[in-house]
């Protein structure tokens, strides 16, 4: 399985991308548009408005694309791209299925990592949830007067999964 890459080497490495070859195609892939982003996406999004000023705007797509149509998006214009940054665990189906078929696509994902997937092609941007919330459940610990502590989340999806286990 690829490894955590790095989060801060991001733009670091697209801008070494832009500067060997002004050819190069890059889709960002998120689940929301610019206008109504946050965390990651919002990152994504300045991430190509700080690109986009710098190299042509033409070869680098911001893509607002809902999880469940990425297959069939990836099937008819996955191509076209040199590399596809996809942000968010949601499309791990989707990575799964087209990184094989897509071999001169390069991927990057970001905040994910498919379980059982090793491609050559494949990039993964992950970090350590877990740590950082270890730290709060830390913290936690040491200001209750009660001794007692609870986490509440959401859907028991992996990341998730980490904070909790990390707290």
């Amino acid at each position: 399985m690829p490894g955590p890459l790095n989060l801060a080497l991001v733009p670091v490495l697209l801008q070494l991308l832009f500067s060997i070859a002004l050819s190069v195609r890059v889709g960002i892939i998120t689940d929301t548009a610019c206008d109504v982003s946050n965390g990651f996406t919002k990152m994504a999004c300045e991430g190509h408005a700080t690109v986009s000023a710098k190299y042509p705007a033409d070869q680098f797509d911001m893509i607002a694309l809902p999880a469940p149509h990425c297959d069939a998006w990836a099937a008819a214009n996955g191509t076209k791209y040199d590399l596809l940054v996809i942000v968010g665990f949601q499309y791990e189906g989707c990575v799964m299925n087209n990184v094989p078929s897509m071999p001169n696509t390069r991927f990057y994902t970001l905040d994910f990592c498919p379980v059982g997937l090793t491609a050559s092609n494949l990039v993964c941007g992950t970090f350590r949830a877990e740590q950082c919330s270890f730290a709060a459940g830390y913290l936690a610990g040491l200001a209750t007067k009660t001794k007692t502590l609870a986490i509440v989340g959401g859907v028991p999806v992996p990341p998730v999964q980490q904070l909790f286990n990390g707290f």
